[in-house]
């Protein structure tokens, strides 16, 4: 593994970018403290959190989604931005 974590970059366009966590470290620290019970719910509020703050600093509006994680049993953490729809306003 190359750091704590390893990326890949899964697609990203002018409106959406996709990364993957394939390894956490933080995942096999708690497997290897015995503690896999309580991992889903860490991961919820600190890569949720973390992915929210990341969004944040972009330069235009994205929302953040984490709708795979390795803590809750997918394959990989699946890190997507995607921007904020344009409010639509209609003529009266």
């Amino acid at each position: 593994m190359d750091g704590p974590c390893t990326l890949n970059r899964l697609g990203c366009n002018r409106d959406q970018l996709e990364r993957r966590i394939v390894n956490c470290v933080w995942r096999e620290v708690f497997e290897k403290a015995q503690r896999l019970h309580i991992v889903k719910d860490i991961a919820r509020n600190i890569c949720c959190n973390e992915g929210a703050g990341w969004a944040a600093e972009f330069e235009a509006t994205f929302d953040f989604d984490l709708n795979c994680s390795l803590c809750g049993g997918g394959d990989c953490c699946r890190f997507v931005f995607r921007r904020e729809s344009e409010p639509t306003t209609g003529l009266a």
